[in-house]
């Protein structure tokens, strides 16, 4: 069910990008989740993909993750 009385907009994507063969620390999710407790953004998306050296792009499922996010 949609709010009507929440404002949308304008909308902005962020893109964040890690080199090749380093694994993101998780670091930089605190500061994300400050952003929003003090409502300065709203996250209303999140999405993990990996491209692999041949092209091809995998996105993370979270639906298959566990509750523990195993």
């Amino acid at each position: 069910m949609v709010d009507e009385d929440v404002e949308l907009g304008p909308i902005d994507y962020l893109v964040v990008e890690w080199p090749a063969g380093k694994q993101p620390t998780g670091e930089g999710l605190p500061l994300l989740a400050d952003l929003v407790d003090r409502g300065l953004i709203r996250v209303l998306d999140l999405a993990f993909v990996h491209k692999d050296e041949d092209g091809s792009v995998a996105g993370l499922d979270f639906d298959a993750l566990g509750a523990d996010g195993a």
